[in-house]
């Protein structure tokens, strides 16, 4: 049990102690050599107590500095009496170290939850082919794919292979620590928002934290700012997605730490495209919003109005309500890049229905859950929240990889099995990035814990299917 220790209260006794035991002399002489005004010393009374209590009401002596006193008794040649102050000054320097040790311990995380919280895969290999900026196909690309203007055509070199090893060592690794992981594959921007959607409707409180793992294309901006890729290559900036956890949507997780392991590959070329897709994509919803007031005031029906009844196209919003990342004052700030837009208006979406057999994921159709409460809109600025930490690599993959995994996700992997039974999570992500060498990638973290320890059960199992979670 840990003896209270009030520093004031010590520091009290200790000047009794002292003072009960000074001579007039050797009153006299400290009070000298203190140089204590003339008309000060008058006022200061004779007994030892009364006069320490008045120096260190004039600040000359106190508790945080205990050196002056020691230095007016070895002045007064009373060693016996240092002794005391000595160990005063001890006994504080132990309690300090204690204190600090203590709130030390409490701002580590050691991991002691089964499970120790949700791990969300999500997985994209096969990427929809990059619409053609002009709208338009070239018969033999029109072939190749669905038919019309700004159909999407199945092109292999646009996929990720590697994204197979990838998904299983991410998979095999955070069960061994302890997580209970959920994988989706080949989803959209939407779909991602969904998912976090999801998980920010359940109840962590018996967890100890979240883990989301992204493995897709995508890219980082001049400002270090992550932006990700759909598989129908909308863009969408990783804090946006983060946003879906913040407190106001999910309070159970509020004070744990939420870590996204972001893979996302960034060829030069296929990038580029993206990018003048995306932005084309924009300049034709600009075009059909003014060609409906065209129409609207010569009599005609709008492309809202035509479209009541019709089901949502596989590309368009999964939820009834706009998407958060789709709000124009988003959109429109340069500060943060380019954001994805659904081109479905709020009152276009609310005339649609839904058809329950489009995009179904993993054998669950992909139905919206009208029971979730209205998400707040983001702000345009980057999220003030704590306990995130991103951990994103953009390093473009050799073709080599195609059938071994991507770098970042290996040596990751490789680092937590290796190290995570004694190491705590910023030290293997430092090791991480030593290993990765030119390709390190970018970590960002505001979590209010000194040190995470995952605390696994045992050395990791090299043997694949013999993974437990049980916790010591």
């Amino acid at each position: 049990m840990t003896v209270s220790f009030d520093k004031a209260d010590e520091w009290r006794s200790l000047l009794k102690k002292i003072g009960d035991n000074l001579l007039l002399k050797n009153i006299d002489d400290i009070i000298f050599l203190l140089d204590i005004p003339a008309g000060v010393k008058e006022n200061i009374g004779r007994d030892g107590f009364s006069v320490l209590m008045k120096l260190n009401e004039l600040g000359e002596i106190d508790e945080e500095n205990p050196k002056t006193l020691i230095d007016c008794l070895e002045d007064v040649e009373r060693y016996d009496l240092t002794n005391h102050v000595h160990k005063f000054n001890d006994r504080c320097t132990a309690e300090s170290r204690r204190l600090a040790e203590a709130e030390q311990e409490k701002s580590e995380l050691k991991m002691r939850a089964t499970p120790s919280g949700l791990c969300l895969i999500i997985s994209n290999k096969d990427f929809a082919s990059i619409p053609v900026a002009n709208g338009t196909e070239s018969s033999r690309e029109a072939s190749e794919g669905l038919e019309g203007a700004g159909s999407y055509k199945q092109a292999s070199k646009y996929d990720r292979p590697y994204t197979v090893d990838d998904e299983v060592s991410l998979e095999q690794t955070f069960k061994w620590l302890g997580f209970e992981v959920e994988v989706k594959r080949n989803c959209t921007i939407d779909e991602i928002h969904k998912e976090l959607y999801d998980i920010a409707d359940k109840d962590h409180t018996m967890y100890d934290a979240f883990v989301c793992c992204i493995l897709t294309h995508g890219y980082t901006s001049d400002k270090e700012e992550a932006f990700i890729f759909g598989t129908d290559w909308k863009e969408e900036l990783l804090v946006n997605i983060q946003r879906d956890l913040e407190g106001r949507n999910c309070e159970s997780l509020l004070e744990k730490p939420k870590m996204f392991f972001v893979q996302a590959c960034s060829e030069e070329d296929v990038v580029s495209r993206a990018r003048d897709s995306e932005q084309a994509r924009k300049v034709d919803g600009s075009r059909a919003t003014e060609s409906d007031e065209t129409k609207k005031s010569n009599g005609e029906k709008t492309s809202v109005e035509s479209s009541k009844g019709k089901p949502l196209r596989a590309t368009e919003s999964m939820d009834e309500e706009a998407p958060e990342h789709s709000f124009p004052e988003c959109r429109e700030n340069a500060s943060l890049g380019t954001l994805s837009t659904d081109e479905v208006l709020p009152e276009q979406m609310e005339q649609q229905t839904f058809d329950g057999d489009i995009n179904e994921r993993n054998g669950s159709p992909a139905t919206p859950d009208n029971s979730r409460e209205a998400r707040p809109a983001p702000d345009p600025v980057l999220p003030s929240v704590k306990n995130f930490l991103s951990f994103i690599s953009t390093h473009a993959e050799p073709a080599e990889n195609a059938q071994k995994g991507s770098t970042f996700v290996s040596t990751l992997c490789d680092v937590f099995q290796k190290q995570a039974c004694d190491q705590h999570l910023t030290s293997m992500l430092i090791s991480a990035e030593k290993q990765l060498g030119m390709s390190r990638p970018i970590r960002i973290g505001n979590l209010s814990f000194s040190k995470i320890y995952f605390n696994p059960s045992g050395p990791f199992p090299r043997m694949r299917g013999h993974l437990s979670a049980n916790r010591s």
